[in-house]
């Protein structure tokens, strides 16, 4: 698109997913705002906290395909969250005493539902 904005997030291959983007600002505070991942129309204030997340691939195959202990070991890492996890990926993760534990009737339940 001439103007830099993308028409379209580039797909996974095989029934992956769609690539994600996004320019937050002020992210996780009351006054947050999501804009685009390029955008030129909003002026930053001084306290401002700018936090880009660049678009990529949708990944491999579906998602819900993903064994759910690579999915457990993502959040572990911080790539997923544990919405995500339920939601993107059908993989059903707690905190339990600080660690993250699989629960894997409730994962084999929602991915069930997705069928």
């Amino acid at each position: 698109h001439e103007d830099g904005q993308a028409l379209d997030r580039t797909w996974g291959e095989g029934r992956g997913q769609r690539g994600k983007g996004a320019c937050i600002i002020n992210p996780g505070r009351n006054d947050e705002r999501r804009l685009p991942s390029r955008f030129g129309d909003y002026m930053l204030r001084k306290a401002d906290l700018l936090r880009l997340e660049r678009p990529g691939g949708g990944g491999m195959g579906h998602s819900f395909s993903r064994h759910p202990e690579k999915v457990l070991n993502d959040a572990c890492q911080g790539y997923v969250s544990i919405e995500k996890a339920i939601s993107d990926y059908g993989v059903a993760l707690r905190l339990e005493n600080g660690n993250l534990i699989l629960d894997r009737l409730e994962t084999q339940r929602l991915r069930t539902l997705q069928k």
